[in-house]
């Protein structure tokens, strides 16, 4: 087989890229994980806790930066597998690329999940803008404590969403071209979600303060 230049390749098929697979959707592709790395977490070399694994790419990062185009809820098995509980799962894409990822939150990450999808709400009533507009750097926090029943210490890392601002506004993707590619995305993810009401009202949520860690239900 011979091997050509990229150029040439596009210049080859430039109209026929798609030939062959116009009927695939977002239903028939894996979607690559982006999880929280923990000390339980399995199968990451030289793993680092704290930091953010791209299953695509099998590599840590302190921190991502995304956007989040799409939220839906599911049902799971808790950790014990004594009753089921809701995930949250985010889709997005990393800023600047069409590379996506979809992200599970469960347990103690529902309070980070109810404190970003607040602020979004507030965002959203004042500039008539929405989620997926925004840029958000991805970081984690560490956690300590002890565990009630047993005694037995834990650290885990909870996400925080960071919304990029510039001199306190939030930054706002306006670029025609990105919009329409992450509104199309947005949509695409929403028919293969499954997804409830507060989904569908892009969460409106209160910020539950109680909200108390189990660190038996560590989802990575």
């Amino acid at each position: 087989m011979k091997s050509v230049a990229k150029t040439d390749n596009q210049i080859m098929y430039q109209n026929a890229v798609n030939i062959g697979t116009e009927e695939i959707t977002q239903e028939d592709l894996n979607t690559p994980i982006l999880k929280i790395v923990q000390s339980t977490s399995q199968d990451i070399e030289n793993k680092k806790d704290g930091s953010f694994y791209r299953t695509d790419l099998k590599k840590q990062f302190d921190t991502v930066k995304v956007n989040l185009v799409y939220v839906s809820t599911i049902e799971n098995d808790n950790y014990n597998k004594t009753a089921k509980e809701k995930v949250k799962v985010y889709f997005g894409f990393y800023a600047g690329t069409n590379e996506p990822f979809k992200m599970y939150l469960r347990g103690w990450g529902i309070a980070g999940h109810r404190d970003f999808q607040t602020e979004v709400m507030s965002i959203k009533n004042k500039y008539q803008i929405p989620m997926l507009s925004l840029t958000v750097n991805l970081k984690t926090e560490k956690q300590t404590g002890t565990i009630q029943d047993t005694g037995k210490p834990y650290t885990i890392f909870k996400p925080i969403f960071e919304i990029e601002k510039n001199e306190n506004e939030p930054v706002i993707e306006m670029k025609t071209d990105r919009i329409s590619f992450l509104v199309e995305a947005s949509n695409r993810f929403r028919e293969i979600s499954l997804t409830s009401v507060n989904d569908e009202a892009q969460n409106e949520v209160p910020v539950n303060k109680e909200d108390k860690v189990n660190p038996e239900e560590i989802p990575f």
